[in-house]
């Protein structure tokens, strides 16, 4: 895990994706850039370590705290045109290889084929520290109103997983758009529900079953969305079925609240990576900074030029962007990566605005931890005599 242990919180400064970082290549010069060689069945871990490396390296600050892999200039790798693999980059993989089947990460054994992203989860789940990059923060908050009362429920926020799944389920009600996906979670004025539930959750059981006795009648309306953004969002679409999972949308940015909160405090996520595959194999294109114009696209395959990544001159707008870019043939989107432009700064001021929201639409006055409250002059907290009778108040 040496790759992931030396992270520390990235500076409260707003930082772009510059083409101006210290570690920006000089494109005119360098075509290929060194990286994981295949063995026994690696790509699955080559190509996700790749789209993370590479969105660290265009966000500096975060860059900075990645030790190993700057520490070798490039003039110390010979090159792919001399059949050599990359051994230091080499040993390190296998090294985080043989910690993730060691310690129980991986639902497979060490040199069977794996999911491309289930050892990223499990690796960080237990630290809060990796949540701050990778995960997002949840809350739900129920409202039923009859004639008579208004009742709410807020739940304790929860933390997400550090990957977001995107399901096929899901692609009708999106209409394919990974942007709609995304603001359904973030603007509180998209996250209620498409229909109001059928019931409201105010009902009581006795002797362990249901009694079908309702204290209320009428339907209830959920809203669940994210009070923190990960400033990392590993986005992975699943499959349902065999097959290709169905083409999403992904554009270049997404700004998650209005696009002045993007431009004023950095409230926007840009892509840095895009993995692919067929079945059996995982490639990626990743953005690399250069020093003369904005990122160009690197094609990864860790079978091929020993492991060396190679200069795309597509460009980014073929080979990332949108519902179907360019790729080998029998390949699809398995996961792509974008980084909030703003950082920690960003994630800080969406987490203040998501809050006003909250209260202004809700009453709710929310926290990151605990349970928060609905703040209005007509509403009382039930007391914990009232709570025994209002089914599934267990995360109250």
């Amino acid at each position: 895990m040496s790759l992931y242990s030396k992270i520390t919180s990235p500076s409260k400064s707003q930082t772009t994706l510059s083409s101006n970082c210290s570690h920006s290549i000089d494109i005119k010069k360098i075509k290929e850039l060194p990286s994981y060689p295949w063995n026994q069945n690696s790509c699955w871990l080559d190509a996700s370590l790749q789209a993370i490396f590479c969105s660290f390296l265009l966000h500096p600050q975060l860059y900075l705290s990645i030790d190993a892999r700057r520490d070798w200039p490039l003039s110390a790798f010979p090159g792919s045109s001399k059949g050599q693999n990359v051994q230091p980059l080499e040993s390190l993989r296998d090294e985080l290889w043989e910690y993730l089947s060691g310690n129980q990460l991986l639902p497979y054994s060490i040199y069977e084929f794996q999911p491309g992203w289930g050892w990223f989860e499990q690796s960080i789940m237990s630290s809060s520290l990796y949540h701050h990059f990778f995960g997002a923060v949840k809350q739900r908050i129920w409202k039923c109103a009859t004639t008579e009362s208004v009742h709410y429920r807020v739940e304790k926020p929860r933390p997400s997983t550090g990957i977001h799944d995107v399901y096929p389920s899901t692609h009708a009600h999106y209409q394919g758009k990974i942007k709609e996906w995304l603001q359904e979670r973030t603007q509180l004025k998209k996250a209620i529900r498409m229909e109001p539930h059928p019931y409201c959750w105010r009902k009581t059981t006795l002797n362990g079953e249901d009694d079908e006795t309702h204290f209320c009648h009428e339907n209830a309306l959920e809203f669940e969305f994210w009070t923190s953004l990960p400033i990392i969002m590993v986005l992975e679409l699943l499959q349902e079925s065999a097959g290709s999972p169905p083409s999403w949308d992904f554009p270049k940015t997404i700004h998650p609240l209005a696009v002045k909160y993007g431009e004023s405090h950095g409230i926007v996520y840009e892509m840095t990576a895009r993995v692919f595959s067929n079945g059996t194999h995982f490639i990626c294109h990743t953005l690399i900074p250069t020093t003369v114009q904005s990122p160009v696209v690197f094609t990864y395959d860790s079978m091929q030029h020993s492991g060396y990544s190679q200069y795309n001159a597509s460009g980014a707008a073929k080979l990332m962007y949108g519902p179907n870019p360019s790729c080998p043939l029998g390949y699809w989107t398995n996961a792509v990566i974008y980084v909030l432009k703003g950082g920690h700064m960003a994630q800080q001021k969406f987490q203040e605005l998501q809050f006003a929201e909250a209260q202004k639409q809700l009453m709710a006055v929310l926290s990151l931890t605990e349970a928060g409250f609905i703040d209005g002059s007509e509403l009382r907290e039930l007391s914990a005599k009232e709570r025994r009778v209002w089914k599934g108040l267990d995360s109250n």
